[in-house]
């Protein structure tokens, strides 16, 4: 059992009153994954202490109780954004920092870097102007994630204007040798490339000033069709979240009686017609969709909260299970490992910020 404190003040004596300080710090431990194998459980630590002031990954094995220190990055140098892992041996970390020419800051650069735990070496990937001979024209929007391949655990996919497309295209990433492949050229407008869970390019979201198109290509065609156009803030806006298993069905956000759902849509039906899987009678639901390592759609983790919504009945009961071990609290899963067999909760309550197991 690993337990792991994220608050500020664990232990405060109920007479004393606690500094302002605390109340706008953020939690000392975030971002905790738990690896596929379910071995290790990596977590950003922040250090604040007279020396460092900071963020640093780390990673904690369950089984030997030996902790690794992983990059420290200082707060007044960057802020690492989140932690992934990609594989069993190696952690993505993407990092923000500021932009400079010469020595003024103009903007915002986003940065990856691929970690592999056991050496510790640390890798920033930068991608260059990818397939033409014009130096000097790597982009500084470098950690726009597609998906980790979990069937090729040796490379992930990225969107981003690395080449002479005029959109973002769809890269290939080798994180042996950072070698960069195409995959699919960027089009013009291009906002958001989602791919399958085969990991085949499918849905593209296009802009034109206001106006959203969502395009689709079937899997024996090259040819992208029109599936949904609309104003942004329109009620007749359709968002693509992401695939199920069947490459056929394709979830989404829309409209439900006022308020945003989610729905799946059969792309082979001529008239896409929106079948609802769940909807909030007092609020919007957005966010991301949850996959069980199998590959099946479960639920939705909210953008705005550490919440989300279980429809999977079998996860339902393990949540309802865990509620019960531990009453009174928010207990949520923040990740699991390949096999299911371990799983990483977060229990927080009005008396607790927020312990790991």
């Amino acid at each position: 059992l690993l337990l792991l404190g994220c608050g500020s003040a664990m232990n405060v004596i109920a007479d004393d009153l606690l500094p302002v300080e605390l109340f706008a710090s953020g939690p000392s431990t975030s971002h905790v994954r738990l690896s596929p194998d379910g071995a290790n459980v990596a977590y950003l630590a922040r250090i604040d202490t007279p020396d460092m002031q900071g963020m640093a990954a780390r990673v904690f094995n369950i089984e030997s109780g030996d902790f690794t220190p992983l990059p420290f990055v200082p707060a007044d140098e960057a802020e690492i954004l989140w932690l992934r892992w990609a594989n069993n041996d190696q952690l993505l970390l993407s990092v923000q920092f500021p932009e400079l020419f010469g020595a003024d800051i103009v903007g915002t650069e986003y940065r990856l870097l691929v970690v592999t735990v056991e050496s510790g070496e640390v890798r920033s990937l930068w991608l260059h102007y990818y397939g033409a001979a014009q130096p000097g024209s790597e982009r500084s929007d470098q950690d726009n994630l597609v998906d980790i391949l979990r069937d090729d655990p040796g490379h992930i996919m990225l969107q981003g204007l690395f080449d002479d497309a005029p959109g973002p295209s769809l890269f290939k990433v080798s994180l042996k040798d950072i070698k960069v492949s195409r995959v699919e050229r960027g089009l013009e407008g291009i906002e958001r490339w989602v791919v399958d869970r085969q990991y085949r390019p499918r849905i593209i979201i296009r802009r034109d000033e206001s106006v959203y198109t969502v395009q689709h290509r079937s899997l024996n065609s090259k040819k992208w069709r029109d599936l949904w156009e609309f104003e942004y803030f329109d009620e007749d806006e359709v968002w693509p979240l992401s695939f199920d298993e069947d490459p056929d069905l394709l979830y989404v956000l829309a409209y439900h009686e006022g308020r945003q759902a989610v729905f799946k849509v059969r792309l082979s039906d001529p008239a896409l017609e929106k079948e609802l899987v769940y909807a909030d009678p007092n609020y919007d639901v957005d966010g991301s969709l949850i996959y069980s390592p199998g590959g099946s759609v479960i639920g939705i983790r909210y953008t705005a909260s550490r919440g989300y919504t279980l429809w999977d009945q079998d996860y339902k009961a393990l949540q309802d299970s865990l509620n019960s071990a531990i009453p009174d609290a928010n207990n949520t899963f923040r990740d699991m490992s390949a096999d299911e067999r371990r799983y990483i909760l977060l229990s927080t309550s009005d008396t607790n910020p927020g312990t790991y197991y």
